[in-house]
């Protein structure tokens, strides 16, 4: 039988603010206004331990490329992401790691809340009956369940790739009048040339965008009507290999935010939380907040109402398990605000699902926001890298790490870590000061 091992532990819905709670009462916060109030809550109880995956190349898979080396870029990445998936453990879960790390960092995460999984290698021995729990299911996760005797209930590999494709997104974006103005879809060099040089109204350049990619990664930037020769070869390798390639013109972004649903078998989708993303100016994603306000809730009221749509249209396609939708606030070429629901789906866990995950860590009133940073030794300094951040911070803010001081013997090239402050205005400050 096909299905995803989402959790094992009771889930339930804050409203209006939508906070993730988990185990009940245990792990309730209240949302810096207060509310407290909950919805009937719909309960999801697994027994099977989990292990949990983190194949965060996922796409790189959807193309039809297999798992990467250990000592490659992907390879890296995966190893350098996967501590953080304890934000979705529990104590009897398990988690696979593709490098030991330095485990030291756990000790603060428990103190503050987090449950510490078993972490496990290709060398250990599991323990019996796990349920795979992977970053996307694809058939690089189904061949670890093989390998390693897990359990894999899992929707159609077909239906995952066709959700997670941003072709059938700019199809749903046509159909639902949602979308960017004068986004188009490119199926051969001509057209290419056609789109960018009708271009000369997007001020602020344009994008081209592979069938699959997350990050930033499988985008090519640019600008102006004439197309060049890193834009013609970039576009030649992906319509070689996909067929079709995506244009959107580059637009005055506000903010942005992830929406976290899950998706049953059977019943209606279910709105987990809304995580206000943090981007730097090239729109590389740099954090999650793991707070927000029912003021911004309700701003991001209208993409949640497509989202829903969006889940329940999944849904009908075979879909089940996590989905996160990456929605933007803009301004249109007349400097009207506007709302793109769609702008990203991700049929995966997503960073911002994590992000509710890790607000465990928070105390009680407290603002925190989950930060990614690429790290800097600094020469010649003793100090470690969380010492010298926590330094530049108010003296009323706390850091949680989130990822070891070393994966595999090496220094991690992107680090991360959460800061909670007693106050909104105060965590301003500190996004600020990182992104």
């Amino acid at each position: 039988m096909q299905g995803v091992g989402t959790g094992r532990s009771n889930y339930a819905v804050c409203a209006p603010c939508c906070i993730l709670l988990t185990d009940c009462a245990r792990f309730c916060l209240k949302s810096p206004d207060g509310c407290s109030d909950l919805e009937t809550p719909r309960r999801y109880n697994f027994k099977m331990p989990r292990l949990f995956y983190g194949n965060f190349d996922f796409e790189h898979h959807l193309t039809g490329a297999g798992a990467p080396s250990p000592d490659s870029k992907l390879g890296r990445i995966n190893a350098e992401l996967t501590p953080a998936l304890i934000a979705l453990a529990e104590e009897e879960d398990s988690l696979w790691c593709p490098a030991p790390f330095d485990e030291s960092y756990l000790n603060g995460l428990t103190t503050a809340g987090m449950s510490r999984p078993r972490l496990v290698t290709a060398r250990d021995s599991l323990p019996p009956d796990l349920s795979l729990v992977p970053w996307g299911w694809s058939d690089v996760a189904l061949q670890l369940a093989i390998r390693t005797g897990t359990s894999a209930e899992h929707p159609p590999l077909e239906v995952v790739k066709q959700a997670n494709c941003r072709r059938v997104a700019h199809e749903l974006e046509i159909r639902w009048k949602c979308g960017l103005d004068g986004a188009a879809e490119i199926c051969n060099l001509d057209e290419l040339a056609t789109v960018i040089g009708q271009s000369a109204n997007f001020s602020l350049g344009w994008v081209l965008k592979a069938r699959f990619g997350m990050s930033g990664r499988e985008r090519h930037l640019g600008s102006g009507v004439d197309v060049d020769t890193p834009t013609i070869n970039w576009a030649k390798k992906r319509l070689a290999r996909d067929r079709a390639v995506l244009f959107e013109p580059w637009v005055q972004r506000i903010d942005e935010a992830g929406l976290q649903f899950e998706i049953p078998r059977d019943g209606d989708p279910q709105l987990l939380g809304i995580t206000p993303q943090l981007c730097d100016a090239t729109g590389h994603y740099r954090g999650s907040r793991l707070t927000i306000s029912n003021a911004e809730s309700t701003v991001w009221q209208p993409a949640v109402d497509v989202g829903r749509r969006l889940a329940a249209h999944l849904q009908q396609t075979g879909y089940f398990g996590p989905l996160g939708i990456d929605a933007m606030r803009y301004r249109d070429q007349q400097g009207e605000i506007r709302i793109r629901p769609l702008q990203d789906i991700n049929a995966r866990s997503t960073m911002g699902r994590l992000a509710l995950g890790f607000r465990r860590c928070l105390l009680p009133g407290e603002a925190g926001v989950w930060l990614h940073f690429p790290f800097q030794p600094m020469e010649g300094s003793e100090e470690s890298p969380w010492e010298h951040i926590r330094r530049k911070l108010p003296a009323d803010c706390r850091i949680i790490p989130t990822s070891p001081a070393t994966i595999g013997g090496q220094s991690p090239k992107l680090m991360h870590l959460i800061v909670a402050a007693p106050a909104e205005s105060v965590l301003a400050d500190v996004e600020r000061l990182f992104v």
